[in-house]
């Protein structure tokens, strides 16, 4: 959304800051319908349960503007 996201598709930080561009600049609500976890089974790292998890909690966080 801020387009400073570096994950497991790569390096998307040449994507526009959707939320800036879209949201502020033309001062139009910004929703998001749907949401996900990226796992990917055949990449290293955590299990897929450690991921949905932090996911989760980052999802109902308090802390999250």
């Amino acid at each position: 959304m801020t387009g400073n996201y570096v994950g497991a598709n790569g390096d998307d930080s040449l994507l526009a800051d959707f939320y800036g561009v879209y949201g502020r600049q033309n001062g139009k609500p910004v929703a998001i319908p749907e949401t996900a976890a990226l796992f990917a089974s055949g990449a290293a790292g955590e299990s897929g349960m450690a991921i949905m998890e932090a996911w989760l909690n980052q999802l109902f966080s308090s802390s999250n503007p």
